[in-house]
């Protein structure tokens, strides 16, 4: 029995120690991930400074306001879904899909 014991301990301590390291390199990934976003969104910005073109500028321009409105929009739908599932009485907390929806981190 107390081999047992022994054993469930020490399998409890490597889950401890899993979960830290789990944290410690998601932590360090979220960092990484910012760097790499903004080394990105600095290439971005180099690449739109390269276009001289007046018409391909004003094109790339209306883009991106197109897309700022639909990100707009999304998020607005998307939270709606979400007040919507969470303000139900569903139990959405067991069900994977309810949770991805409910909780959903877009950053």
């Amino acid at each position: 029995m107390s081999q047992l014991s022994k054993e469930v301990l020490d399998a409890r301590n490597d889950l401890k120690e899993t979960v830290i390291r789990n944290r410690i390199l998601a932590q360090e990934n979220a960092k990484l991930a910012k760097t790499m976003i903004g080394l990105a969104e600095e290439a971005d910005t180099q690449w739109e400074d390269n276009i001289e073109d007046p018409a391909l500028r004003k094109r790339l321009n209306a883009l991106e306001a197109d897309l700022k409105s639909s990100r707009q929009r999304w998020r607005i739908i998307k939270g709606t879904a979400s007040a919507m599932i969470a303000g139900s009485g569903v139990d959405w907390s067991r069900d994977p899909h309810l949770v991805d929806i409910v909780l959903d981190n877009e950053d």
